[in-house]
């Protein structure tokens, strides 16, 4: 009884297909991931957004003018915010109704910034576009 066993040529192209198939797979696989990151961001920039408005109505907004990072929103806004992947900042002066909130990609392959501000509270902007232009606002 003889037996059969793969040849080494067998294995090497089994391995070139695989590594063929993964090499096609990762791009979509990462793309899916940022704009999974992308709109959990987007929803904390609105939260933020919608606890600044509320604030500055009630005038009870923070000293901010300088800018707030997610420290600072965690202590002042009474949030928990705690994301690796953005970093939040409301800028808002005390004497005024203007504010706005960013969230900075930070590490990755892309870096983009999601922006709100109290001229259009209902629109976030993102900047620069061609790195943002996938993201379901």
């Amino acid at each position: 009884m003889q037996k059969r066993a793969f040849t080494l040529i067998e294995v090497i192209i089994v391995i070139i297909i695989i590594i063929t198939l993964v090499g096609l797979a990762l791009p979509k696989y990462q793309r899916s991931m940022e704009i999974n990151k992308a709109s959990v961001a987007v929803e904390q920039v609105k939260l933020i957004a919608n606890m600044t408005q509320m604030l500055v109505e009630n005038r009870t907004i923070p000293d901010c003018d300088l800018g707030c990072y997610a420290a600072d929103i965690n202590d002042n806004f009474d949030m928990d915010i705690h994301d690796p992947d953005f970093d939040y900042m409301v800028v808002c002066a005390p004497d005024s109704t203007n504010w706005s909130v960013m969230a900075t990609r930070q590490g990755g392959s892309m870096v983009y910034t999601l922006t709100i501000t109290s001229d259009d509270p209902g629109t976030i902007v993102c900047d620069p576009s061609e790195e943002c232009s996938y993201i379901n606002q």
